[in-house]
């Protein structure tokens, strides 16, 4: 879960492991040879006021990169996503994700390390904010059925916050190229828990888990060279609002694959 706290500097302090992770993974990075990458950039237009305009007063811009890295001992993954949702379209929010995977011998089923968190403002910039840190260690094994393919892991998860939480995710993605790839599409699901009461002013009443789940549904449709226009569409429950409701986030725009 996306969970929010007002900055300080002992969240700062505990930044520094998101910092190191992403160090030690580019080294192995350097050190083994790379077998193949992937790497995208999409400009979104978010269209969250259009479909749950009580939580969201506007509709925005977004960009989001991600890149994939295969290597000899594993892959590498980086996703961040930027909303264009401040004043004249300014960045809202910063959000990132790493995950770094690990072959075990001979098996197809890896280890599985990853990293999220994020920053965001509010009113003006006037106020700022906490993506917690969430730290994950598990197992993955691919996904693969006829031109279906995917990754699917379970792990356990430490969210850095004031009272830390520790919960099961689970997390599955499949993808499959039509056309010739000419057209793509996948799908994302992922479910995990948090502690409601996070040991801030805003939670310390509450008691017991909060079930989150998060579904990201794109399709994309080159139209020329490594250029596709298309969708991505979140549908969510616990991540984007505190309120106990479904939301759906469509976005339409362009992604550029190098």
């Amino acid at each position: 879960m996306r969970s929010t706290v007002d900055v300080s500097d002992k969240y700062q302090r505990r930044g520094r492991w998101a910092f190191y992770f992403s160090v030690i993974s580019c080294c192995l990075g350097w050190v083994y040879p790379s077998e193949s990458f992937a790497q995208s950039v999409a400009l979104l237009y978010d269209l969250r006021h259009t479909t749950d305009p009580s939580s969201n007063p506007r509709d925005f811009p977004e960009i989001e990169f991600k890149y994939l890295k295969s290597e000899s001992f594993g892959s590498f993954f980086v996703k961040e996503e930027i909303d264009l949702d401040g004043d004249d379209q300014n960045a809202s929010k910063i959000y990132s994700e790493l995950n770094q995977t690990f072959k075990l011998g001979s098996s197809s089923t890896s280890l599985h390390l990853g990293y999220s968190g994020g920053l965001g403002l509010f009113d003006h910039a006037s106020g700022g904010y906490y993506l917690l840190n969430a730290y994950e260690l598990g197992l993955e094994h691919p996904v693969k059925w006829g031109p279906v393919f995917g990754t699917a892991y379970c792990t356990l998860r430490y969210t850095n916050a004031k009272k830390p939480s520790y919960d099961p995710m689970a997390v599955v993605y499949i993808g499959r190229g039509f056309f010739n790839y000419k057209l793509y599409t996948g799908i994302d699901v992922e479910v995990w828990t948090t502690n409601r009461n996070l040991g801030d002013n805003w939670t310390q009443g509450l008691r017991g888990k909060q079930v989150s789940c998060l579904v990201e549904a794109e399709a994309w449709y080159k139209v020329r060279g490594q250029l596709s226009i298309g969708t991505l569409t979140r549908v969510s429950y616990a991540v984007y609002t505190d309120s106990g409701r479904w939301v759906i986030y469509p976005t339409i725009g362009c992604k550029f694959d190098f």
